[in-house]
């Protein structure tokens, strides 16, 4: 009965000290998981039903079989554990490499805070009492401290986890997380080494407690600062874009004022000269000559200011980015092919539609305009519903090499990544939809998929 006790003691410690970890990488990474809810949890169940086995036996063992380096030895495979949950997110997940590599750190390094408080208790407990062989990883007084712990801890790392979660919504730049993922892994590696040696070599001072204590703080608190700096500058950054594309939107709008003039002048001149025409034409009826009545009515139907600007789509404002972006493709002697299908009110904010569309057609075209004309540079845009989302498409031949760092695009136009692929995978990402792009044959194919909110 007593092995029984000890085991559901381990049990009750693995999983209290494990699944604020586990949410803590769920929560940062969720928004980028290849796989449905309903199967990653399946996944994880039988991954945590397999490794809680693992150390359940191994406890169980060394029970039965005392071993004097048991507690050291289960902190390795508690570590091998945490280790095989990384890999799992690391695997089902489509943000960078460093990005998941600090979503993960961060998770450990607040189960390392948790770990070292409950080994200075264990080293407190066992050098007041005399005792020093510590078996197991957990005891009732040991449960009741982790439980404490994260109870007071959790709301403020919370504020810290919204942080990294802002930064990795925003895809903030990679060298910022390459500096904090280097800083966080050496603290990681050193808070742990230090919280083996507590557990297992029984420091007598408890000022080494409240000195760990603080040094870790000190760490979260260096982050939180951090974090509080780049989103300063995140926050920068979007109102960069935001007045970039209200400049654009201004030129549109000009160009649609522009059209409306001409429209309205097309107008005049009709009403003006619809007299003389309907005039002229009664006059060749009324000769014996119907032939030249028929070619003169073609040649009025042909005249240019009875033709109508084109229409793209049935969106007012989708329709204005395209006769802008599209208009100027065509004046550069780029070959058009637009299909959209667009409803006038469909579930997605015009403004950013605007601004997907605006980065993606700048782009095409940019790198349409270096192709030579005996090349026969072309843009060709599809637009439709399909299986529930909708799904733009951009195709466009380029000449410069793609090349890219970290998971984004290289800018062609200056050194660094370029903004434009990141505003629109930002978009996608806002409608729980995300930005395919393929590069095959010197053609760059950009597809977003876009989901209805629900």
């Amino acid at each position: 009965m007593s092995i029984l006790i000890l085991l559901l003691e381990q049990l009750l410690g693995l999983v209290i000290q494990l699944i604020p970890c586990g949410f803590i990488c769920y929560y940062l990474i969720f928004p980028h998981f290849i796989y449905g809810r309903k199967k990653i949890l399946s996944h994880l169940t039988l991954i945590i039903s397999g490794t809680l086995a693992m150390m359940l036996l191994l406890s169980a063992r060394f029970i039965l079989i005392p071993y004097s380096k048991s507690y050291f030895v289960l902190n390795l495979v508690f570590l091998l554990c945490i280790f095989i949950y990384g890999y799992y997110f690391f695997f089902i997940s489509t943000i960078s490499f460093w990005e998941k590599t600090f979503a993960f750190l961060l998770a450990f390094d607040y189960g390392l805070f948790v770990g070292l408080v409950k080994n200075a208790f264990i080293e407190y407990c066992n050098s007041g009492a005399g005792n020093h062989q510590t078996v197991l990883l957990y005891n009732l007084q040991t449960l009741v401290v982790i439980f404490v712990t994260e109870l007071l801890t959790i709301p403020l790392f919370y504020i810290l986890v919204k942080r990294q979660k802002l930064i990795l919504i925003n895809n903030v730049d990679r060298s910022i997380l390459k500096c904090l993922t280097y800083s966080n892994l050496l603290f990681a590696v050193l808070y742990y080494i230090y919280s083996l040696t507590l557990g297992m070599h029984y420091f007598s001072e408890p000022v080494l407690l409240l000195a760990s204590i603080a040094i870790f703080c000190a760490q979260f608190f260096l982050l939180y600062l951090s974090f509080q700096i780049i989103a300063a500058n995140i926050e920068n950054e979007k109102m960069l874009l935001q007045n970039y594309n209200i400049k654009k939107q201004m030129q549109i709008q000009e160009l649609n004022f522009s059209s409306l003039e001409q429209s309205i002048e097309k107008t005049r001149s009709i009403r003006h000269d619809i007299r003389h025409l309907l005039h002229t034409l009664q006059v060749l009826l009324d000769n014996p000559d119907p032939a030249r009545a028929k070619e003169y009515l073609a040649s009025v139907i042909e005249t240019e200011y009875l033709h109508t600007s084109t229409t793209y789509c049935a969106n007012t404002f989708v329709n204005a980015t395209f006769s802008y972006y599209l208009e100027l493709a065509s004046r550069s002697g780029i070959d058009v092919d637009c299909q959209v299908e667009l409803e006038n009110n469909p579930p997605f904010d015009n403004t950013m539609l605007c601004i997907l569309l605006g980065n993606l057609l700048e782009n095409a075209i940019d790198a349409a305009l270096l192709i030579p004309s005996d090349q026969h540079p072309f843009l060709h845009i599809r637009g439709r519903w399909i299986n529930g989302a909708y799904v733009f498409s951009v195709r466009n031949p380029y000449i410069n090499s793609v090349s890219m760092t970290d998971g984004r695009y290289l800018s062609s136009k200056h050194k660094g990544t370029g903004s434009g692929i990141e505003n629109v995978r930002r978009v996608a990402q806002n409608y729980h939809g995300w930005l395919e792009i393929y590069t095959r044959e010197n053609v760059f194919e950009a597809t977003v998929f876009l989901y209805p909110p629900q």
